[in-house]
């Protein structure tokens, strides 16, 4: 817009300013890799000329990566490390909507509109536009020059800067700016029953958080209900990853679960009203009974604390050694507990599969292990290192009933009743075979923690607590990195 001048001997003298109508375009959705800032010191403004300054606009950007790749002043410390791992793009975008930008107008007394754009102080080009409208400006800058987390990032428009001299001749002024990249989706880490977030600790995950580390990605991890129902514990991670990522500015995640993780995972996102938030653009299980477990079956029966459980049918004898010893687990206050437990049980996860509340997103990739490290067919005393040393007495009965029994299920009770007391209780089960040996890391088999609606990436050698290793989350960061 040009500023109404009376010319005298050349000089050019200002006499009012302008404002423009409301912007016509409107900023991009606000999601992962689109930051937008629509508020703010420069932004908003009347058309503004040369001699009220520089529209000069601050955007801060959250950490989008490990901010141990982050330098003090908010710079990547190895841009082309990152780039090379697949994690942030090359370039990013700066876009904004310029208003009344003449920079073709052609008058004998001034020169055109040139409104110069520095990004950190580094020129990125010259706005381009037309009078009396609102034209989108787009400029591309490294993503070395990009601050994120502590840093802050500076765009300065120069208003005007062919006519320094003739007074104030061109306005200008912008509404919003929003900064484009590309940027892997940051991944939530899901502990299992009676876990917490330490469970990803170095000293129980040997390797787990240094892969996450060196790759770069951003990541996080909860705690939630040690025993907590898929229910109770996929509202919890609803909020708490929804907060997590309104300060990143994120709206997707992958997802990296550990056994009962997985279901929680899974109820979460079943749980989320129609307009939810976020998304779950993948999750990755390891060892998660997505088919439930019979120990989770026997562990129910034996909590009826009664006098007596039988099965009805034959029985090779470790089912009762479990029974007695699972009972004698919850009494030290360390062994999983209901409602959890519950849901752990190979009915329930059947009936969460029928409803929804599983195999719910895709794609699921899976890992299952196998504690029968050298493959003789029996438990070595090294194959249950690593597991808690408390329920040493379980291993052994364990392996052994996921190997040969797929469920158990109650069948009915019987009561010995004198003089109107009952003084006996009789517990008679069921348990269902299986067709053929299961391979198992002691607590979930590997038929279980590769269900059909999951892919798997290849079962390992390991049991129920090895199987958190930095090289299966190396395994599952080379296929979901990548995702967008």
């Amino acid at each position: 817009m040009l500023r109404q001048v009376i010319t005298i001997s050349l000089l050019a003298f200002p006499i009012f300013g302008y404002t423009q109508p409301g912007v016509q375009m409107y900023p991009p959705k606000e999601e992962l890799g689109v930051i937008v800032f629509d508020k703010g010191t420069g932004l908003d403004t009347s058309c503004r000329f040369r001699s009220e300054g520089p529209l000069v606009i601050d955007i801060p950007i959250p950490a989008v990566v490990n901010e141990k790749e982050i330098n003090a002043d908010g710079t990547l410390k190895d841009a082309s490390k990152l780039i090379r791992n697949q994690v942030i793009g090359a370039k990013a975008r700066i876009i904004f909507p310029g208003w009344d930008v003449d920079d073709k107008a052609t008058f004998d007394e001034v020169n055109p509109e040139v409104d110069t754009i520095k990004f950190n102080d580094k020129f990125v080009g010259i706005k381009t536009g037309l009078n009396d409208q609102w034209v989108l400006q787009q400029f591309e800058v490294d993503i070395q020059d990009l601050k994120f987390a502590h840093g802050t990032n500076t765009l300065r428009i120069d208003i005007d800067t062919a006519n320094v001299g003739n007074g104030d001749i061109w306005c200008t002024a912008v509404d919003w700016v929003a900064v484009k990249f590309d940027v892997a989706a940051p991944y939530v880490l899901a502990h299992g029953i009676t876990g917490d977030m330490t469970t990803w600790d170095e000293s129980n995950s040997p390797g787990v958080l240094q892969a996450l580390d060196e790759t770069g990605v951003l990541y996080t991890r909860f705690s939630t209900g040690a025993n907590g129902s898929i229910t109770e514990n996929g509202r919890d991670l609803m909020k708490k990853i929804g907060a997590f990522l309104k300060e990143h500015k994120s709206d997707k995640i992958h997802a990296i679960a550990h056994s009962k993780g997985g279901l929680d995972i899974q109820a979460m996102v079943a749980l989320m009203p129609k307009n939810n938030y976020f998304k779950v653009i993948s999750l990755s299980t390891l060892s998660t009974p997505h088919y439930g477990s019979i120990l989770a079956d026997l562990s129910m029966l034996a909590l009826l604390k009664n006098n007596n459980i039988r099965t009805n049918g034959p029985d090779n004898g470790w089912l009762d050694i479990y029974l007695t010893e699972a009972w004698l687990a919850t009494q030290s206050g360390r062994a999983p507990e209901p409602p959890g437990l519950s849901d752990l049980q190979t009915r329930a996860t059947a009936s969460a599969i029928s409803i929804g509340f599983a195999g719910n997103i895709s794609p699921t990739y899976t890992i299952g292990a196998n504690a029968d490290l050298n493959q003789n067919r029996s438990l070595d005393e090294s194959e249950v290192e690593g597991m808690p040393v408390e329920f040493t007495a379980l291993w052994s009965p364990a392996w052994h009933i996921l190997r040969d029994h797929a469920s158990a299920h109650l069948v009915e009770t019987q009561k010995k009743i004198v003089f109107g007391v009952t003084v006996w209780t009789t517990i008679y089960f069921e348990a269902t075979n299986t067709s053929t040996a299961r391979d198992n890391d002691l607590s979930v088999t590997t038929f279980s923690a590769n269900p059909d609606y999951g892919q798997p990436l290849g079962d390992v050698s390991a049991n129920h607590a090895t199987v958190k290793s930095g090289e299966n989350i190396q395994k599952i960061l080379d296929k979901t990195v990548p995702m967008r």
